[in-house]
């Protein structure tokens, strides 16, 4: 069993062999930690992102990285051998359009890498209206495991898995459970007490057991997919 928690950077290279380091673009890459993370790794990166700020931190990093959103960036078509985005898709209006686009950036045999919150992971089941991946009005689309994988299918791609995974388990029961009582989340708070702990770590457990034996229990959906 995986560890509960991996950072951004281990879901996008996890299922890479080390032969296949080569240039990846990061859609939404923030202030470009990943990026710096997988440069150091073997790979010739880019990104990608909306916000000017964290463009210029990333570019004063010594990183290739584009300000604005993808559809409208000029960037080489079939030149890169994996698109990333990590908690990106759930925020567009048309996430068709960048699956599309995505595909017309991969080079023939390139991998497509999506992280998005599970719609039907167990903390959803639990929280409802109260869970913090619902997140309006930033999220726009939330996806489950076959509502993804159709939408990545009807645009040619193939060898599609899709998993999940359960690394920010404790965080995203404690804020759920935050909203739920309080109307909102302290998003730099932890569970304090004890009891609190035990039984997040509890649940935690129950579902990356569930997960090991098959189900799609995790809040967030990892997706895999070549061209």
């Amino acid at each position: 069993m995986r560890p509960a928690y991996c950072s951004d950077w281990d879901l996008v290279v996890r299922w890479q062999s080390p032969e296949d380091r080569g240039r990846l673009l990061d859609v939404g890459c923030g202030n470009g930690d990943v990026l710096q993370t997988l440069s150091q790794l073997g790979w010739t990166v880019e990104g990608t992102d909306v916000d000017s700020s964290s463009v210029a931190f990333a570019r004063s990093r010594g990183l290739t990285v584009h300000h604005g959103d993808l559809s409208t960036l000029e960037l080489k078509e079939a030149s890169f051998d994996v698109v990333s985005m990590s908690h990106v898709i759930e925020h567009v209006h048309h996430p068709d359009q960048l699956v599309e686009r995505a595909r017309r950036l991969l080079k023939p045999g390139g991998k497509l890498v999506i992280v998005t919150p599970n719609v039907r992971g167990a903390l959803f089941k639990k929280h409802r209206a109260n869970w913090l991946h619902l997140d309006p009005p930033r999220h726009l689309i939330l996806f489950s495991a076959p509502s993804l994988r159709h939408l990545v299918e009807s645009f040619g791609f193939r060898n599609i898995e899709v998993r999940s995974s359960v690394r920010a388990f404790s965080y995203l029961e404690h804020a759920s459970s935050q909203i739920g009582e309080w109307g909102r989340s302290d998003w730099h708070s932890r569970p304090k007490s004890l009891v609190s702990r035990a039984r997040t770590g509890l649940a935690e457990r129950l579902v990356a057991f569930k997960k090991a034996c098959g189900t799609a229990e995790g809040d967030e959906l990892v997706l895999t997919a070549t061209l």
